[in-house]
């Protein structure tokens, strides 16, 4: 049987928001989803040394190609911090 997360069981949206643009899913959400929310997680906890520049642009691809399942704020909150990670790199921090 797949394992599924307890975040997904339990989360509530007056605790904690939706990632989905659908709500919280009642069954595991697809594979490509869960790539999807796996690159953005990577792009979004990311630290300023922690990833080649190639990297996180391919972790921005993925999120982006499925963009359309998350729920507004995150994708806002990706490309926000996508965009800074990127200014960081060109100057050189």
């Amino acid at each position: 049987a797949p394992r599924v997360p307890l975040l997904m069981a339990f989360a509530d949206p007056d605790v904690e928001p939706a990632l989905f643009a659908d709500g919280v899913p009642t069954t595991p959400p697809p594979l490509d989803a869960r790539v999807a929310l796996a690159a953005a997680q990577q792009i979004v906890y990311a630290k300023s040394d922690a990833r080649r520049p190639h990297d996180l642009a391919l972790f921005h691809r993925i999120f982006r190609a499925r963009a359309e399942l998350f729920a507004p704020w995150l994708r806002a909150k990706v490309s926000e911090r996508f965009q800074w990670m990127e200014f960081v790199r060109k100057r050189g921090g």
